[in-house]
This record gives structure tokens, sequence and C-alpha cells, in this order.
């Protein structure tokens, strides 16, 4: 990996200034901390609301109860911790308001292409074939209201991995560790997963360097919050695949059924990114972002 994604100079390392400042083992911990006390804050939410919405239908409750009670309480937990304790604003982590709409739709678009991507790549070899389409009324509204959901679950992971984990190990230390590390965080974190194995792990740790020479590319986290989000919604209510070993909810738009016998391409019952065409795709969207971003350097030094 080229130096220039590699320097502390970025404003995302630059940001993440505090007097509170451990080292990489401590971070890890703290970041553990940082999940368990989001699981707590997220039992008592549950709590308070199951009553309420005890009696709604099965996809708001699932986008309510599974997507967004828990991964928020995880952002908030996160931005009281970097508030309180590392005594830094919210927008340090990265939420510049400079871009911000222009940021976070490229991020969507970009997310929903890669996965559009992978399919293509997949149809294209056989590999998976239409089951069917449904562009109903009720799907596309079930569609779009687990969209809500999508939208906190896959921010939350990329602020507390990627607006926090990273910058503070790449400011203490340096940017190389702080990527690997961020990485194989969020690998670890879908170890229960259903039907993970070597490759989908592999795929996963590769996902997260991806994230992680994006934020570094743009400075920022409105991109690859929105990404991840669209990653996730394109994966399993546009084209119908498993979202990490996991069925999703809501239906999807177009429903691909993977071939027997191409599982090693596919990702089988872990869902795309379980495949070696999702390995792929990964390490071309890395290498583009990190020649991009050098490309930009080089402007800037000459």
């Amino acid at each position: 990996m080229n130096k220039k994604i590699l320097s502390k100079q970025n404003t995302i390392f630059k940001n993440a200034k505090s007097a509170f400042n451990p080292n990489v083992f401590i971070l890890v911990f703290l970041c553990f901390g940082l999940l368990l006390a989001g699981e707590f804050l997220a039992n008592f939410i549950y709590k308070a609301l199951y009553r309420l919405l005890s009696s709604v239908n099965y996809i708001t409750q699932f986008t309510v109860f599974q997507l967004i009670i828990p991964f928020l309480s995880i952002i908030l937990v996160t931005f009281v911790w970097v508030k309180i304790i590392e005594k830094r604003s919210v927008a340090s982590m990265g939420f510049s308001s400079q871009g911000l709409v222009n940021k976070y739709l490229r991020g969507f678009i970009i997310g929903t292409v890669l996965i559009l991507i992978c399919t293509i790549l997949l149809a294209f070899l056989g590999a998976v074939k239409i089951n069917t389409t449904n562009l109903s009324s009720a799907t596309i509204t079930s569609v779009f209201a687990v969209l809500i959901g999508w939208l906190v679950q896959g921010a939350s992971e990329e602020v507390l991995l990627r607006g926090w984990l990273l910058p503070r190990i790449g400011y203490k230390h340096n940017v190389l560790l702080a990527i690997i590390v961020s990485a194989g965080f969020f690998g670890f974190l879908h170890l229960g997963n259903s039907n993970v194995a070597v490759l989908p792990m592999i795929n996963l740790i590769l996902y997260g360097v991806f994230a992680s020479v994006y934020v570094i590319w743009e400075g920022g986290l409105w991109g690859i919050c929105a990404l991840h989000s669209a990653w996730n919604w394109a994966q399993g209510n546009i084209v119908g695949f498993e979202v990490s070993g996991i069925t999703a909810v809501g239906g999807s738009i177009i429903d691909f059924k993977t071939v027997k016998g191409y599982d090693l391409l596919t990702g089988g019952a872990f869902g795309l990114e379980g495949g070696l065409i999702c390995t792929f795709v990964l390490v071309i969207a890395t290498a583009i972002i990190v020649y991009l971003n050098n490309k930009r350097a080089f402007k800037l030094n000459n």
C-alpha cells in the first residue's frame, strides 16, 4: 500500500487528538466496552418500547428491534464517549457538514453499484439466475421501510470502527496498524453469523480495509456510512441475497438464486460477501480508492 494513503496528516487522524490517548491494546478493549454499553442501552430501550410496538407488523418490528435500536445505541454510546471522555466534537470523527449531501449520495450510489457489479458478474458466469421479480406496491413499500433500518445499521459499524477506532489507533501509532486492527475487528464482529467460513471472513476483513481507505480518501464518514448501508440494502432487498449469512426481511425487488456448484463464486448461504467475486470486486475497489488518493496527493505536492 502506497505511503500516501498511510499519512497521519489526513484530517481524520489529526482530528482524533485527545488528552486521553491510550495504546492499541486498551483501544481494542474499549471498543468491546462500547459495544457492551450499546447492548445495555439497547436492552433498556427494548423494554421501554416493547409493549408499544408489539402489535405492529413483523417488518416494522424487525426494522426497529433488530436494526434501529441496537445499532443506534452503539452510535449514541460512541458519541457520548467522544464528547465526555475524549472532550472532542462529534464532527471531529468525520461528520463535517461540508459537502455532506454529495458525500452521502456518492457513497450510497457506490455501495449499490458494487453489489450490482457482483451480481452482474455472477449472472454472466451462470452462477446465479433470477428466481422472481416483484414490483408490487407492498414489496416496494417494505423494501424502502427496511432501508431506514439499514441506514442506521450500516452507520453504526462505521462510527465505531472507522470513526473512532481507526483514527485513534492511527493517531497514537500508525495508519497501517489502524487499518489492520479496525478491519480485523470488523471481521471479528461477524464470527457468530450463520454459515461463516474462511473466505467470508477474508472478504469481511477486505471490506474493512476498503472502508478504511475510503474514509482516508474522503477525510470523513458520511460517504462510508451511506456506502455500507446501501451495500447491505442492495444485497438483501434489491437482489435478494443473504447479508453476511442473514436473510434480509422485507422481501426483495429481484430474487436471485445461486446455481448449485458455484458456491465458491457466489458465497452460497452466506451471501455475496462469502464468494470470490466479492473478493475480486473489493480488491479492485480498494485499488481504485488508493489510486485516487495518491493521485490527489501528487497534485497537491506539485
